[in-house]
């Protein structure tokens, strides 16, 4: 491959294994003493992420340690590498971004690992292959950046004005005797009179979709005995009424005693997974997707 520094834009790699399960990539680590690597993920500790071993598999990692958890919530394989270069060059630094295109587990030991028989060296480690991976030459952290959501996974849609005002969220509105909507305006009255806190956005956490007899959520479903059918529709009104919108907590799956599921079954509304045997049947592989889970 000719050398990175002298690319435009990016280059892909790609190594295609069908017959292994596991896939492991060595490089060496380019001036490894005093190169910076940021990761694009949920990651906690501290923003360099050089000598650290990272494992990115989406889960719900609830009363994480804002220091110690790996992995959290999002699954995204791409991170920035920053070196520094001599002062005799034109530039002071160079930039390069590494993006993995996988959705299977992956772990990165970006230098933690050491060993006397090696210099410095990065590794990442697939559960799944193919592995294949794509170099993007900045020269800036900004270039490296927009050349990855530019030409690669495409950016996001502009986001709500609200969204990027204080959010607020608890489990507890649910606990206890008293009904959720109480609760939930007693925080909008202390959060607006008492605090004075300005609030934008209230995310409303799985609670609500709890049903009271099993204790199972499920999803586009209400408690009822929470939130009556009259109190549904008001909820949100009051909540608009002060200036806080409502989100709610979506999870894109039903459990088998959901009251919807046999509804959903029946036409088709869930993602399958492969299957040789059946397939002369057509509907196997043609769910109603987008207009289940849209709402339409």
């Amino acid at each position: 491959f000719p050398n990175p520094f002298s690319c435009q834009s990016w280059f892909k790699l790609s190594i295609l294994s069908h017959s292994v399960t596991c896939l492991s990539l060595c490089f060496s680590s380019l001036n490894s003493d005093t190169s910076f690597l940021f990761f694009w993920k949920y990651s906690t500790s501290h923003i360099n992420k050089q000598n650290h071993r990272i494992r990115l598999r989406p889960c719900d990692a609830l009363g994480y340690d804002s220091k110690l958890t790996d992995p959290l919530y999002k699954h995204v394989p791409f991170y920035l590498t920053l070196v520094p270069l001599p002062t005799t060059s034109p530039i002071p630094t160079i930039s390069y971004g590494l993006f993995y295109d996988t959705t299977a587990e992956v772990s990165f030991d970006l230098g933690k690992e050491v060993s006397a028989y090696h210099g410095p060296y990065r590794y990442v480690n697939s559960q799944d292959g193919d592995l294949d991976y794509y170099m993007i030459l900045g020269p800036t952290i900004r270039q490296a950046s927009l050349a990855y959501t530019n030409l690669l996974v495409g950016r996001s849609a502009p986001w709500p004005r609200y969204s990027l005002g204080y959010l607020a969220s608890a489990m507890g509105y649910l606990e206890g005797p008293d009904s959720g909507l109480d609760k939930l305006l007693t925080w909008l009255d202390k959060c607006k009179k008492q605090y004075k806190i300005p609030c934008d956005l209230f995310h409303l956490s799985s609670g609500y979709s709890v049903d009271q007899q099993t204790g199972k959520r499920y999803v586009m479903e209400w408690n009822k005995t929470k939130f009556p059918n009259d109190i549904q529709s008001s909820l949100s009104t009051v909540f608009r009424q002060n200036g806080v919108r409502l989100t709610a907590n979506i999870k894109p799956c039903l459990l088998t005693t959901h009251p919807r599921f046999n509804e959903v079954s029946s036409t088709q509304g869930f993602i399958k997974q492969y299957n040789n045997n059946n397939s002369n049947d057509k509907n196997e592989y043609q769910p109603l997707l987008v207009p289940f889970w849209s709402g339409g």
